[in-house]
């Protein structure tokens, strides 16, 4: 099988890394290693055919690990999402979206998620494979998670359009703020 490309070294940065012992700093890499190799093997496979074993032998690592790790597929699972969603808000788009409201604050979140397609299109084909498989009820786990992704992420945009304060004269009826009823 496959190991896990090189890619996965990127995920480790190296001011992250300053000040910690050799142990720690092997314990963040096989981790970032295993996440690697989960995104991976999701984006070809799917969450329900991937399998702890495959993800340590992509990763270069016993199942065991994975599972020392982790606990369970669930817990890499949940590893996995907080990795790539916080990854991509604080890097990507938080930076982005200060002074921005409105449409922009639309254009920020289009925009980055073309960026990260570019970037990574692996981890960006996992994460769309996670929404979709999300949509079904089983797992739970999943399916709760990636509800609670999507909610977060529409309330950060409503909250956006709402600062939003065109002159009642815009020339886009979508931006205008709406009228307080009588």
């Amino acid at each position: 099988m496959e190991r896990v490309t090189d890619t996965a070294e990127r995920f480790t940065d190296d001011h992250v890394l300053e000040g910690l012992d050799l142990k720690q700093v092997r314990s963040r890499v096989s981790t970032r290693r295993l996440l690697r190799a989960a995104a991976e093997l999701i984006a070809e496979r799917g969450y329900e055919k991937t399998t702890l074993a495959a993800i340590g032998e992509r990763a270069g690592y016993s199942h065991g690990l994975v599972t020392r790790r982790f606990g369970s597929k669930d817990g890499l699972l949940l590893a996995l999402l907080q990795k790539m969603v916080s990854d991509w808000m604080t890097d990507d788009i938080l930076p982005a979206f200060q002074g921005q409201s409105g449409v922009d604050s639309v254009l920020v979140l289009v925009r980055g998620i073309r960026g990260s397609a570019a970037h990574d299109p692996t981890a960006m084909r996992a994460l769309y494979t996670l929404m979709f498989e999300g949509l079904k009820p089983e797992p739970a786990i999943l399916h709760e998670r990636m509800a609670e992704i999507h909610r977060g992420g529409r309330l950060r945009m409503e909250d956006a359009l709402n600062l939003a304060s065109p002159s009642a004269t815009s020339t886009r009826p979508w931006m205008r703020a709406p009228r307080a009823s009588s």
